[in-house]
Parts: structure tokens; C-alpha cells; sequence
């Protein structure tokens, strides 16, 4: 089993196999053109810090062995920097929006202790949210076969003047308390939520 540490500025593509661990040291910068894969049995451990993505981020897990990404913060900060997980598991980790463009794709996912907020492109497909939340602002999402288990989703009233909409399908809430919440923040005549909820 290899334990690696990484930090600075990453220009050179990586890939984490199965009994990786590699723990970030301070705050770690991905640069354009760039690829960190987590592939089935490894894991990337934030240590508390963040990852800066200019370039790509890849979970390529399997259905009996997930890939993992933990313990820190995630941002794009007005880049195009992707996210991909594929039978991945997210665990206490924050993504973080502000100023983000990017791109956000999960499928077969598990996020638990986490907090999501949308990134500018966003589909989330048969993955599991349980006890976190999706943020998902202004932002236009699509969401199918999830589950949001003790967790909440949030849309902010001016998602439609920035022309977002959020799409649920075969979405199950499974709550003892509030699941969804219609932020009413810059709430008024002309900023109206769009939820679609089917199945």
C-alpha cells in the first residue's frame, strides 16, 4: 500500500490505484490540462485543505469498490475545472461555489457529511446524499434516481432571473424534517423558483 503526500501546484497528471493513500500537506492547486484519476480502492485525503481545479478531477470506482475523495474543500474559482465521480464516495468534503464556473458530474455516488453547492454545469444520477446538503443557488441542475437521506436541498428565489431550473426524476427524500427549502433570499415579483418534481 502506498501513502503519498502532495501539496503546491500540480502540472503533471496523476493516477491513484487501488491501496493508494495520498494526503495533502497544505493547499493543492491543479493546473489547466491537468488530471488527478482516484481510481477503485484509493483514496484522496484533503487533510483539511483545498484543491484549486483548473484542470480535471476523475473518482473511477467500481460497484464493489469505490474510489474516495475526504476531509476538505473543493473549489473551481472562475475556472473551468471539471469534476467526475463514478462509483465514487465524497465523505466530509465541501464544494464550494463561489465564483465557480465548471462542471459537476456524479453518478453512482455516495455523499455523506458533505456539502454540495452547484457548480455553472451540474447532473447527478443514481448517487445517495445522506446527511449533507446540495446547495443549489442560482444554478440549473439535474438530478435523477437519488436519494436525499436526512439531507436538504436549496434553491435560492433568484434562480430563474439567471435563467436556472432544477430538474428532479425518480427523486426520494427520505426526511424527518425539512427536504427541500426555497430560499427566499432576493425574493420578489420577478424572481419566481422553478422545481420540476416527477416520479
Amino acid at each position: 500500500m502506498a501513502t503519498e503526500t502532495l501539496s503546491g501546484i500540480l502540472r503533471n497528471s496523476i493516477t491513484l490505484s487501488a491501496g493508494d493513500t495520498v494526503r495533502l500537506t497544505s493547499d493543492l492547486q491543479i493546473a489547466e490540462g491537468t488530471t488527478v484519476t482516484v481510481e477503485a480502492g484509493a483514496t484522496l485525503d484533503l487533510a483539511g485543505f483545498e484543491v484549486l481545479n483548473f484542470g480535471t478531477i476523475t473518482l473511477d470506482g467500481n460497484d464493489s469498490n469505490f474510489a474516495v475523495l475526504r476531509n476538505g474543500t473543493y473549489s473551481t474559482d472562475s475556472t473551468n475545472g471539471a469534476f467526475e465521480a463514478d462509483f465514487g464516495e465524497l465523505r466530509e468534503f465541501n464544494i464550494d461555489s463561489f465564483f465557480s464556473d465548471g462542471s459537476l458530474r456524479l453518478s453512482n455516488t455516495v455523499i455523506q457529511n458533505s456539502q454540495v453547492e452547484a457548480l455553472s454545469d451540474n447532473l447527478i444520477d443514481n448517487s445517495a446524499f445522506i446527511d449533507s446538503s446540495f446547495d443549489v443557488g442560482i444554478e440549473s441542475v439535474d438530478v435523477n434516481r437519488t436519494t436525499f437521506l436526512n439531507s436538504i436541498v436549496s434553491i435560492k428565489a433568484w434562480n430563474s432571473v439567471f435563467g436556472g431550473s432544477s430538474t428532479f426524476t425518480d427523486v426520494n427524500f427520505v426526511n424527518s424534517g425539512r427536504a427541500i427549502y426555497l430560499d427566499p433570499f432576493f425574493s420578489g415579483s420577478n424572481n419566481l423558483h422553478r422545481l420540476d418534481i416527477s416520479n
